[in-house]
């Protein structure tokens, strides 16, 4: 008699993701990639480094929490990064990536986020965390480049 196969049934928090890109003329593509797509050299926002970490502390409405974000992988057009730190918030993974556009005229830089959350407070305050750093990201990318990136919400 054989023995019956054991299930299980795993029930994990939501998931969301968050996503914000900017277009660029294509003759652009360099200074954008060594610009922003550096995990070493964030440009919107000022970090702590210790080997393929960086640490941050988030502003009051976040709990003034202490993040710390580990490089997962750093090509020459992006990174994806993992983070910790966040209170209510799992397996949060994210990337920055530059590509080109269909047409060969522009190209997009994209910042995407997905992360798991255990709680609407926990979903609000990781929507205000990335609302918070697009806004810094755009203001630095209007300040660095003469053509002003067009922010796309997805």
């Amino acid at each position: 008699m054989s023995t019956p196969a054991k299930s299980r049934v795993q029930v994990l928090p939501p998931t969301v993701t968050f996503e914000q890109s900017w277009q660029f003329p294509a003759a652009l593509q360099s200074e954008v990639a060594a610009y922003a797509c550096q995990f070493y050299q964030p440009f919107w926002g000022q970090f702590t480094f210790h080997g393929n970490q960086r640490t941050a502390t988030l502003p009051p409405f976040a709990g003034s929490a202490v993040i710390t974000e580990t490089l997962v992988e750093q090509t020459a057009t992006g990174n994806s990064y993992t983070l910790v730190g966040l209170p209510g918030i799992t397996d949060y993974v994210g990337s920055f990536e530059l590509t080109p556009q269909r047409g060969g005229k522009h190209v997009r830089l994209r910042w995407r986020v997905r992360c798991r959350y255990q709680s609407t407070d926990a979903l609000t305050v990781v929507a205000q965390v990335f609302a918070g750093g697009s806004g810094l990201m755009t203001t630095a990318l209007q300040q660095q480049f003469d053509a002003q990136p067009a922010a796309h919400p997805v």
